[in-house]
């Protein structure tokens, strides 16, 4: 057993030491072994989609002094590829000759700002991030900001932007068109020029990076730019953005595209990670060593411990138990804090949209279209507030023990206003009706609200997944002193695996799907706190069918 022991460590620090070895080698490895996809598209490793970079584009993409590709795009690139299973290799060159290759179709694929100009010459992807405009400019007393409404005379320097030049032109301003931003922000530290105008995530990265605590930042009211894959092939463009979508949705695209300030912005080089990962690795040995060393130690300890094993045995099994759950509910609260993040961020990224444009081109707008925008503003404003109110609503539930139970109301009447209130958002192809046992005369102490608010929420889950067939509520009494309503489809039902979780808090069979995963759980504290019980019907098979149990009072 002792020799088992010791020769299954020297195992696992092998293990250990492989996976180190091939997380390290793993970031050279672009030639990967080509999918079926990659195979249709043309691309082998002997035939690589060639990927063009500006070779001097910091921090989204350039090349180090080892001359090895960096940046966020070339990151992420990486991780594109690499789901789509295409063997590619990176093209660095300087941006006169990336923007002819990549509008020419010399390189397979790169990255650029989507331009109308350009759009009947080339394909675009959608948009992986969206670029903001910054002016930058020196501080001079803490109360006094650049002034962008009176820019006439001011010397201002910028990359070539067709917006940013028209609007220079247009203020009356001395513009100077530069393709060095380092240099420029140099220059603006020395005086040359009265600010600076670039993207946020440029100004961000090159004070950070020079140390320029002098200067500041604000953002213009121009239209963000959006960036692009840019390709000749509509068809690999097709499958990016297929494969885009799913990385806005798991939180991939927000996670490589953050910019951040490590060490001054500079970037930590591969070699430091393999110091430390040697480092590691020492110490395992030289923990492994003092174990073996301290094993006589611990032989005449589990003499006293062997007493005890049975029940320390059972104590594990339990914090095993504990532990399983508390990382599936942590993997739950993250899941829940991204699609969140992700519900939230989509309709308030269309109303701060449509507002910058109504703000920019008010006065030449058409009227409807302001009609338009100002009704999607509305309607994705509407979403936040849902999303709210249901946090809100998990929030007072479970900060109270029970529901004070105040109207008494029919039973037939409470199924009838719940199918009224579905019934002006539910699918023509679903139909949605009543059945019920009770007499009109059976009432049933309650808060009205709350139950209805239940009905609802089953209801509404029932037509989310049933695209064609039948909803019906229900309702009978199985006993003298309680009712039961039943909100029966005849949609994909909940698979069995699934079952046991569907009350969790956070818990959704698909984590990409619309929701936050709390629907249910209300419904369920909502009911208990009434002195009732909800569950899922497991004998019925041809959808899904809960069943509420309730006190008549």
């Amino acid at each position: 057993m002792k020799q088992g022991l010791k020769l299954k460590n020297y195992w696992l620090l092998a293990l250990i030491t492989c996976t180190l070895l091939m997380a390290c080698s793993s970031d050279d490895d672009e030639m990967m072994q080509p999918s079926p996809l990659a195979t249709h598209l043309g691309f082998d490793r002997q035939n690589p989609l060639i990927f063009s970079i500006d070779a001097d584009y910091a921090p989204l993409e350039f090349v180090d002094e080892n001359g090895t590709p960096q940046g966020f795009d070339v990151e992420f690139t990486g991780l594109l590829m690499k789901r789509l299973g295409i063997p590619f290799t990176y093209h660095p060159n300087s941006w006169k000759n990336v923007a002819p290759d990549i509008i020419h179709g010399n390189v397979d694929l790169g990255m650029m700002i989507y331009s109308p100009y350009r759009k009947d010459s080339t394909n675009y992807s959608r948009a992986v991030f969206r670029l903001y405009y910054q002016v930058v400019y020196p501080k001079k007393s803490d109360d006094e900001r650049f002034d962008f409404r009176n820019l006439e005379g001011k010397r201002i320097a910028y990359m070539n932007s067709r917006p940013v030049g028209e609007l220079l032109t247009s203020e009356g301003a001395v513009k100077f068109s530069v393709t060095n931003l380092d240099q420029a922000m140099c220059d603006l530290v020395k005086g040359k020029y009265d600010a600076v105008i670039c993207y946020r995530y440029q100004a961000r990265y090159l004070i950070d990076l020079h140390h320029f605590d002098n200067l500041l930042t604000d953002d213009i009211s121009l239209p963000p730019r959006e960036y692009c894959y840019v390709s000749h092939s509509k068809q690999l463009i097709h499958f990016i953005d297929r494969e885009l979508l799913k990385m806005e949705m798991e939180g991939v695209t927000d996670e490589v595209y953050t910019i951040k300030s490590t060490f001054g912005g500079i970037r930590i080089p591969s070699w430091v990670w393999y110091l430390l990962g040697g480092i590691a690795i020492l110490a395992l040995i030289i923990i492994n060593v003092i174990y073996s060393m301290s094993r006589k130690q611990l032989e005449k300890a589990n003499i006293v411990l062997e007493k005890g094993n049975q029940e320390l045995k059972q104590r594990n099994e339990e914090l095993v138990i504990a532990r399983e759950k508390a990382l599936e509910s942590d993997r739950m609260k993250s899941a829940f804090i991204q699609n969140m993040t992700h519900q939230i961020r989509t309709p308030l990224n269309i109303v701060t949209g449509f507002a910058q444009v109504i703000n920019n081109d008010y006065e030449t707008l058409p009227k409807d279209e302001i009609k338009m925008m100002v009704g999607q503003m509305m309607k994705n404003t509407d979403v936040i507030t849902a999303i709210i109110t249901k946090l809100i609503d998990l929030s007072i539930q479970e900060s109270r023990h029970s529901i004070e139970k105040q109207d008494f109301v029919s039973c037939n009447n409470l199924c009838r206003e719940a199918i009224r209130r579905i019934s002006f958002t539910h699918q023509d192809t679903v139909k949605v009706d009543v059945e019920t046992t009770v007499p009109d005369s059976l009432l049933i102490l309650t808060d009205k609200i709350v139950i209805l608010k239940v009905l609802h929420e089953l209801l509404s889950n029932a037509d989310q997944f049933t695209p064609s067939g039948s909803i019906t509520l229900g309702c009978y009494q199985p006993d003298e002193a309680t009712v039961c309503f039943s909100v029966t489809d005849t949609g994909q039902g909940i698979p069995e695996e699934y079952r046991p979780k569907i009350f969790t808090k956070f818990f959704k069979p698909n984590e990409f799907s619309e929701g936050l995963g709390l629907g249910l759980t209300l419904c369920q504290t909502a009911v208990e706190q009434m002195g009732g019980n909800i569950r899922l019907d497991e004998t019925y098979t041809t959808g899904a069918r809960f069943i509420i149990t309730l006190p008549l009072k």
